[in-house]
This record gives structure tokens, sequence and C-alpha cells, in this order.
């Protein structure tokens, strides 16, 4: 390359092709247009220009890569952040400004996104399932509850847990394919008839109390092997069914043995088919803690779209058939 002079550049010098300062409503910027290699090693070309990923700290860049947020989920925690996003989508509004002066940030890595069949992010990985398993001496304790954005990925039933490695080795919990079903608010299901004894209702059962603490947790079932219908709202195609067994409370007298669980797709009288049967273990033995009936889960085999639902005692254990939880996905 020769300049209008004469003088000849040294080939080490083609490289950049130009260096000039540009004025832009008064003020002045650097502008760098380079061919072949860059700057340094942790530069990167973006939309014709220079960028530079943002720190691992924050390896989020938003705001059009003029900030970068420490997570990569939005303020409601449940959906990505976008490159587009504005300030105040950043979980927690913990975020800096991008560390360049006059080029935008890009991320620092690409985050995993788990796949709908597995929808819910975890710190290792992703989970099919809704509720934690039960390991209540375990550090951290796993209770049967919920699984919400904090969960630790221990605490996903075995079966249940994708092990990331993306997610794991970049220390950044994977994100949610989409909202969490106890997110956005859920339809409660309604019971349409039941065999109870008076004050312990089915209805009890179709809340996750986590253990029987006297009345408004569990059902109890009269005569002791009776049934109860409930409508879940919507249809859906069910894959599996979760219980959990009473033990009537600090009374350790009645408990589910052999049940049978059935669904329809329409309303009364129903046209049931047989979903699952099983026996769930008796949670009176000394060995289990009070409030540490686990939960159960039962596969569901069935292209039927579903939406009455009906659980049948047929054997109990001691003096009757008693149920704290059930639910259906």
């Amino acid at each position: 390359m020769q300049s209008s002079t004469g003088m000849k550049f040294p080939k080490s010098l083609i490289k950049v092709l130009m260096l000039a300062l540009i004025g832009v409503n008064r003020r002045w910027t650097l502008a760098l247009i380079v061919r072949g290699t860059t700057l340094g090693p942790d530069f990167v070309r973006i939309m014709g220009a220079v960028a530079k990923p943002c720190p691992i700290q924050f390896p989020a860049a938003f705001d059009s890569g003029s900030k970068c947020c420490k997570s990569f989920s939005v303020a409601d925690r449940v959906t990505a952040l976008e490159f587009e996003d504005s300030e105040s989508t950043c979980t927690n509004n913990d975020w800096i400004a991008c560390p360049t002066r006059h080029m935008p940030c890009i991320s620092h890595f690409k985050p995993y996104i788990c796949p709908i069949y597995a929808s819910v992010g975890l710190d290792q990985g992703c989970c099919t399932a809704s509720v934690t398993r039960w390991a209540e001496k375990e550090t951290p304790p796993c209770r049967g509850v919920k699984i919400s954005m904090d969960t630790p990925s221990s605490c996903c039933p075995t079966e249940a847990f994708i092990y990331v490695e993306a997610c794991a080795q970049n220390r950044r919990k994977c994100l949610n394919y989409g909202p969490l079903p106890h997110v956005v608010k859920p339809i409660q299901p309604i019971v349409l008839e039941e065999e109870s004894w008076e004050g312990y209702n089915a209805s009890f059962a179709l809340i996750d109390s986590l253990c029987d603490i006297k009345h408004l947790t569990y059902w109890i079932s009269k005569p002791r092997v009776g049934h109860f219908v409930f409508d879940l709202g919507y249809h859906l195609i069910p894959h599996k069914l979760t219980l959990r067994n009473s033990r009537h409370d600090e009374k350790n007298r009645r408990a589910v043995q052999d049940f049978t669980f059935s669904g329809s797709g329409i309303e009364a009288p129903y046209d049931w088919v047989q979903l699952a049967t099983g026996r769930l273990e008796n949670p009176m033995s000394p060995e289990v803690p009070f409030c540490g009936v686990p939960l159960t889960f039962f596969p569901i085999k069935t292209d039927f779209n579903l939406r009455y639902f009906r659980f049948d005692i047929d054997t109990y254990y001691n003096h009757g058939g008693a149920l704290n939880y059930i639910t259906v996905e």
C-alpha cells in the first residue's frame, strides 16, 4: 500500500485499513475497521464493529449491548433475557454498564434453554418433574415441594433429571423453556362427587399440604374403600400420577394400600378409562417421620385427551383409607 506522497506502508500495517476520528453530535468516537486478526484474543466482530464480551461475573448482554446482567433471565426469572431488552428487565436489577466505552458488549457465552419435555431449568441441568423428591436429611434438604427457580439440582427426582454440561461448567443455571406451571396461577381442580367422612373432604387431597396436620389437609374415605371424582378444569393427555399417602395425622390409623385411577374425556355419565393401578407403601412404619411421607409417582401411558378423573381405594392399611395428596400431569 502506498500513500499520496509515494510513501510505502509496512506490510504489517495492511491488516489495519482505517483509523479515523468521526464526529457525531459534536462527540468524537474512535472507529476501527480491522481485517484479519482482531485486536486481542477476546475481541469478536459484531454488526460490522469490534465488540468485547461482558465479564464472566455479569455474562448476559442486554439493552442493545450497553449493559451486562448477572443473570440470563428477565426480572420475572421465567423467560430468557434478550439482547434488546431494557434495563428494567434484568433480574434483581443486578447489572453493570458495558466496560467498553464506544462499542456494544455481547454475552460472554450462550445460555442453554431446556427442551419442552424437561422445561424446568436448574443449576446443573433440566428437570421433567414439577415436585422435588423427599430427602429431608440431605444437604440441602428436599421436602417434596413444588420445584422453584432456586431448587438445587439434587432435589429433582433422579429419573426426571437431565444433566447439562454447559450449565454445570459455566456455573449458571439452565433457563426454563417457558413459564413454570406454578408461576402462573393454576386452575384449581373441583371435586364433583366423593365418599368422605364429614370434615375430611376429597378437596383437601387436591392441595399439596406436605403432611397430615389435623383437619383440612387430607381425605378420609367413607366407606373404608370409597372413591372421589374431580374435574381438572382442562383437557390433557396425562403421563404421570403423583400421590402422597396419609397416616390420619398422629393417629396412624388410616392409609391407602391398593388403588385404581381412571380418567374420562366427557362429563357424567363419564366414559372411564383405567390409567393406573398400584400399591402405596405403609406410611405408618416407625422408620417414616411424621412429615416424611414421600411422593410416589406412577407412569401413565395413554393417547386419550382427558379432563375428569376418579380415584378408588381398593384396599387399605389399619382402619380405613385416607389420602394426603393427588395430582395428575
